[in-house]
């Protein structure tokens, strides 16, 4: 792992900038001369490749997740394949019917709707539905995701 090359501060000028630190810099008697911050720099270089390969996923999950979120902006060509591999589909003539029939109904003029996938017949469309179930678990938290529910 190669460390970032930054110019590291002195403790002063860290405890100016960030003033909550002061207590801990006191309360472990650290100064210029026992302070080293190549350490810090390990941490958070790991911490920065972590979420880089952890957040990988969504970048590649995009189109899918635009779908979700509203299912008449998108084109079924666009989504269809990264559904199939991401979800381990394995009947693409049902999804395709599905996404088609969605798109076409008449639930398109509550497109807007937060509560959009609520409203979607789980009968009708049970890949569809099952599918927005497990995304929406995924990040429950974000505001595009619980804007599908």
């Amino acid at each position: 792992m190669q460390v970032s090359v930054v110019e590291i501060p002195s403790i002063e000028k860290i405890i100016i900038t960030f003033p909550n630190i002061k207590y801990t810099v006191e309360s472990l008697n650290l100064n210029n001369e026992n302070f080293t911050a190549t350490s810090y720099l390990e941490i958070i270089d790991k911490l920065i490749e972590e979420f880089s390969s952890r957040f990988e996923d969504f970048a590649a999950l995009e189109p899918v997740l635009r779908f979700f979120i509203n299912p008449f902006n998108v084109t079924e060509d666009d989504v269809l394949e990264i559904v199939l591999v991401y979800f381990e589909l394995h009947n693409i003539e049902d999804l395709e019917l599905e996404i088609i029939n969605l798109q076409s109904d008449i639930l398109k003029a509550h497109s807007n709707d937060k509560m959009f996938w609520n409203l979607v017949d789980e009968n009708k469309y049970p890949i569809l539905r099952k599918c927005a179930l497990k995304i929406y678990s995924y990040c429950a938290t974000t505001y595009n995701c619980e804007s599908l529910f």
